[in-house]
């Protein structure tokens, strides 16, 4: 009996899958999330071992069975559906939430008819409502609110913000056909924050003029913070400017400038959760 799924399309979600488990973004995601992908992903293997266990056959055995019986369509249900559901689960999507919902529908659904057909009288009827109960925790996990709004709420996904790096370059602002200098304290590829003695005001369109490394940059912005330490910039880009700063960001890593709000290791990260998780805490991802 299948618990699971399907195929083709398979390879190139593996590598997404794969980018996104070395992604800088990777490193603060919900470690709730992350598990739960995963044992979505394995989840062919861990029918495999059930299936096996149920019929009294070696793992090995029952899936050169598999291979052999089934075709098309069957292996694909088996081998794929999981997966897609766990890569779905992981990259949040905003077809995420919908694939694996159907996915976690159809299997619920194929799981009872192949009960049905080949297994009523033979295996206990307690199995196919285990696994009933299996695929039902997984989708009223997904239903709870803290879950859902992560999916749908990018301003939740903290996990996401870009790289800040700390530097302290001389730089010009222009705005309102005025030109003044100013200091660079740190930048991303999405803004920076600069000191200036021009007086600014949230909204104002600047352009802020780089020379890093001997090459000039200048980047029109937005202004969206004031205060009295310097002025917070929101960089309006194109295609080319983008680039251009994705490959200035990749010189700072490079060279070892520090990061604004440092990551916490993976490891380190994945142990708070998992002491959070046994006292009760860390089981929901957050949304604050």
């Amino acid at each position: 009996m299948a618990v699971g799924l399907r195929s083709s399309f398979l390879q190139k979600g593996v590598d997404d899958f794969m980018w996104g488990l070395n992604h800088k973004g990777m490193k603060t995601r919900p470690w709730p999330i992350i598990i739960l992908a995963v044992i979505q992903f394995l989840m062919p293997l861990f029918s495999i071992i059930t299936n096996a266990f149920l019929v009294k056959v070696s793992p090995l055995m029952y899936f050169n069975a598999l291979i052999e019986v089934k075709a098309g369509w069957e292996l694909i249900e088996f081998f794929a559906l999981f997966p897609i559901a766990g890569i779905s689960i992981f990259l949040m999507k905003k077809w995420s939430y919908p694939v694996f919902l159907a996915v976690m529908g159809w299997t619920l659904f194929s799981n009872i008819a192949i009960y049905m057909r080949d297994y009523q009288g033979v295996m206990s009827p307690w199995v196919i409502v285990g696994f009933t109960l299996i695929n039902v925790l997984f989708v009223s996990y997904y239903l709870l609110p803290a879950v859902r709004q992560i999916y749908f709420n990018r301003q939740l996904r903290w996990w996401e913000s870009q790289p800040r790096f700390v530097i302290d370059f001389s730089a010009t602002v222009e705005t309102g056909g005025q030109t003044e200098p100013c200091t660079l304290r740190d930048i991303s590829e999405g803004g920076a924050f600069i000191e200036t003695t021009r007086k600014l005001t949230t909204g104002d369109t600047i352009t802020l003029k780089m020379p890093l490394f001997g090459v000039e940059l200048p980047v029109e912005g937005t202004v969206v913070h004031t205060g009295n330490a310097g002025f917070g910039i929101r960089f309006t880009t194109n295609a080319q400017t983008c680039t251009t700063l994705r490959r200035l960001l990749g010189v700072f890593r490079a060279m070892g400038f520090e990061l604004r709000h440092a990551p916490e290791p993976q490891l380190a990260s994945f142990l708070t959760w998992l002491r959070g998780a046994f006292s009760g805490k860390g089981l929901l991802p957050e949304t604050k």
